[in-house]
């Protein structure tokens, strides 16, 4: 299961303030583009300086606050699923899917381009 959504769509709803929360079973990925924000990750705060990715693994307690003019995508996986991918393709990703973070995002990287 993979389900990806606009960052806006979603936090829109919730007036972009996403209360504490945790998901048993899946992996958030978000990729966040414009503006940013705040995260709550287990009891750590991140400001979110753009572009990054914020890694929010399966059972942690997350929760956003996010600005109005906030772009990206949120990437919604199967932990385990994404899990046995990497053991056996790219097990160096193993720690990235299991521990929370926000990284940073070099814009002059080819990954910034727009998607």
């Amino acid at each position: 299961m993979v389900h990806h959504e606009r960052i806006p769509a979603r936090a829109g709803r919730f007036r972009f303030d996403i209360e504490p929360h945790v998901h048993d079973a899946l992996l958030q990925v978000l990729y966040v583009t414009r503006d940013g924000g705040e995260a709550f990750i287990d009891g750590t705060s991140w400001h979110l300086d753009v572009p990054c990715l914020v890694i929010v693994p399966a059972r942690s307690v997350h929760g956003f606050r996010f600005l109005e003019g906030i772009d990206g995508h949120v990437i919604t996986a199967a932990q385990s699923a994404l899990e046995s991918v990497a053991m056996s393709a790219a097990p160096e990703l193993l720690p990235f899917l299991r521990m929370p973070a926000v990284l940073p995002v070099d814009p002059a990287s080819r990954c910034c381009a727009p998607i």
